[in-house]
């Protein structure tokens, strides 16, 4: 059997929206923040504001609206458990009429002591059964560095502009846009 494998099995938590617990929010901001300044390429937006943009945002996941929307990964399957995940649903403006049609997955992350134990792909699993419960037929994501997962967990690659390109400091300067239909 392979290692991770029997890494999955120990995690013995479960999913919930942050509406469930909109006391993870600071945490959230908090985590989603420092990943952000460690690949941020772009030098005119400030820190200081940044952070406090991200928290707004993440407030607006626990209004009356179906989205945006967050789902937390709890360590164990009791509400009080500790957070140790997450991952966004939003819609995001786009010149592209193809993905205006559905939903965005956003800030997938995981903390790093829980990772490779099938945290992120049951996060992902959360998000989209959500999505399909409320009738948006499809989902895109964007990535610089995870296509391989993606691909393992059903996303299929729909615009790939990272081909040919040199990197910068060991990572891909382009984007990859990846799809998952969720409705036949």
């Amino acid at each position: 059997m392979a290692r991770w494998l029997s890494k999955v099995s120990q995690w013995q938590g479960c999913c919930i929206n942050l509406k469930q617990r909109p006391d993870a929010i600071d945490k959230l901001a908090l985590w989603l923040h420092t990943e952000w300044l460690k690949t941020r390429t772009d030098a005119s937006m400030n820190p200081a504001n940044a952070f406090s943009t991200r928290k707004k945002h993440l407030q607006k996941h626990v209004g009356h609206t179906q989205v945006p929307a967050t789902f937390l990964a709890l360590s164990q399957k009791s509400l009080s458990s500790a957070v140790i995940g997450c991952v966004s649903l939003t819609r995001m403006a786009s010149r592209n009429r193809k993905f205006q049609q559905g939903l965005w997955v956003t800030n997938l992350f995981v903390v790093p002591t829980a990772r490779a134990m099938g945290v992120g792909a049951a996060l992902l699993r959360a998000a989209e059964a959500y999505a399909a419960e409320i009738g948006q037929p499809q989902l895109y994501l964007y990535t610089k560095s995870s296509q391989r997962y993606y691909q393992r967990l059903g996303w299929r690659t729909v615009i790939d502009t990272t081909a040919g390109e040199s990197e910068r400091a060991g990572r891909p300067s382009g984007r990859i846009i990846m799809h998952k239909a969720l409705l036949p």
